[in-house]
């Protein structure tokens, strides 16, 4: 009977050594990942197929006006579309490169953020550049104030810009008729190219005009369009004098000035849209966001081949892709703020399709790393991803798993040392004959598990020793 329980005490043993060594062993693997950086590395790696797509940080700002009795304030609205839940730096530097602003502010689970300066008359007026720096990513977007902008100075420029393109349009007009009454021919045709001369300067100065009342320059706008009106009104008195001379009659052309129904159109700003400063930072941001579209296309129809069911974020790209074209054609006809509109939106399903692609990045990467054993949940992944800390953290995780190895270890130790020694205790009850059978039977097995035991244990005191 008491060789039967030595048999079955040693295979007990057998299998405690080998389930210690089993420990040992995976603990080693861990110690020796992290002492050469090899786990660091593949998490790197991980995190850069899961993340390395983050949204391209984009940044735009504009300028609003608050008028009030005693000042005028400057209301400058920073938005950020970047990452999700990463914390950006804000550097705003004045006309002459002095820093005015440094701000942080974090990303929602979007990628967007909004801050808001407010600048009194007192700082300068010029052009103001604006450096955002987060998530290893770097963007430089710039605005203009000027503070002598007046509502009522600003009505004023826009009354003389109409008055010039109401005469500059009866100028056109005129100029029709009388090449329709063959003028080129006639007597006149000195007259009517001294007409034409007029007519085109009075062209340009009103172009200029336009573009100086777009860009603010209400000064400059004020005197090209009075110079504007001073040409087409010499050149309407030319063309009375040619008129007369050939009894040509210019009535078809009062519906320019005073059109049955509806007046003719003001000179509106977006008609020059192109020349704002909104206008080509708008078509470069919706060429960026269009392409950042394409790559989230190819990272989905990779994660749909490895099963992940994306759906709903392609369905999300769907409708910024077509956002991104509707604001395009808006921007294009010079609707620049219904465009920034279809921008805006176009950025949030981007940000949300971002967060997804982010989460599942997270689920792989905590899977990956339980594989080794390395316990880290998906917000814990995220949360140390969003500070910058993810090395870091993984070095943690694995330090926390060799420490319940090493638990393990030692509590199988102790059963191993115990087992053998219950097999010793037993092997001495046999009888004589029967002990010299089994001790050449296992002898040299007990010394193997012993000498194993006692490996394991050195290698452990060793481990604890490194820093």
């Amino acid at each position: 009977m008491t060789v039967i329980l030595v048999e079955y005490e040693e295979r007990e043993l057998r299998r405690a050594v080998e389930e210690a060594q089993r420990m040992a062993d995976g603990r080693s693997k861990l110690r020796a990942k992290l002492a050469m950086g090899v786990l660091l590395t593949i998490a790197a790696l991980l995190v850069a197929a899961a993340f390395a797509l983050a949204a391209p940080l984009i940044v735009t700002a504009t300028v609003d006006y608050m008028y009030a009795p005693q000042a005028t304030a400057a209301i400058v609205h920073i938005v950020i579309n970047g990452a999700p839940n990463v914390t950006y730096g804000v550097e705003v530097r004045g006309p002459s490169n002095g820093i005015i602003a440094l701000k942080e502010v974090d990303a929602n689970e979007s990628g967007l953020a909004v801050l808001e300066l407010e600048l009194p008359e007192t700082y300068p007026a010029g052009g103001y550049t604006v450096y955002v720096s987060g998530g290893g990513d770097n963007y430089t977007t710039t605005f203009t104030i000027m503070w002598n902008v007046t509502i009522g100075a600003e009505k004023a420029v826009e009354n003389l810009i109409r008055v010039a393109t109401k005469l500059g349009a009866m100028v056109h007009c005129r100029n029709e008729v009388l090449l329709a009454a063959n003028v080129t021919e006639t007597e006149q045709f000195e007259t009517f190219q001294a007409v034409l001369t007029l007519t085109e300067a009075g062209d340009g100065y009103l172009a200029l005009a336009n573009s100086s009342f777009i860009t603010g320059n209400y000064t400059a706008a004020k005197l090209y369009a009075q110079l504007a009106i001073q040409s087409f009104g010499r050149a309407l008195e030319l063309q009375e004098e040619i008129g007369d001379e050939l009894g040509v009659s210019f009535a078809v052309c009062k519906a320019v000035i005073s059109p049955p129904k509806k007046e003719v159109p003001v000179p509106a700003r977006n008609i020059t849209c192109k020349w704002t400063p909104e206008f080509y930072p708008l078509m470069t941001a919706f060429n960026v966001t269009e392409h950042r579209i394409e790559e989230l296309r190819a990272l989905l129809a990779k994660l749909e081949g490895q099963d992940y069911n994306v759906t709903r974020l392609a369905m999300m790209l769907d409708q910024a892709s077509e956002l991104v074209e509707e604001g395009r054609q808006l921007a294009q006809t010079c609707n620049i703020s219904e465009a920034a509109h279809k921008l805006g939106e176009a950025t949030k399903l981007i940000g949300l399709v971002n967060a997804g692609v982010a989460k599942l990045g997270a689920k792989r990467f905590a899977h990956e790393l339980a594989k080794d054993g390395v316990e880290i949940n998906e917000t814990e992944v995220r949360e140390a991803l969003r500070r910058g800390q993810i090395v870091d953290k993984i070095a943690e995780k694995i330090e926390e798993a060799l420490r319940r190895l090493e638990e393990k270890i030692e509590d199988i130790e102790e059963k191993i040392e115990e087992k053998i020694e219950r097999l010793e205790r037993l092997m001495e009850k046999l009888p004589e004959r029967a002990k010299v059978r089994v001790e050449e039977t296992f002898k040299r097995t007990i010394e193997k598990r012993r000498e194993a035991l006692e490996r394991a244990v050195e290698a452990r005191k060793r481990g604890k020793q490194k820093p």
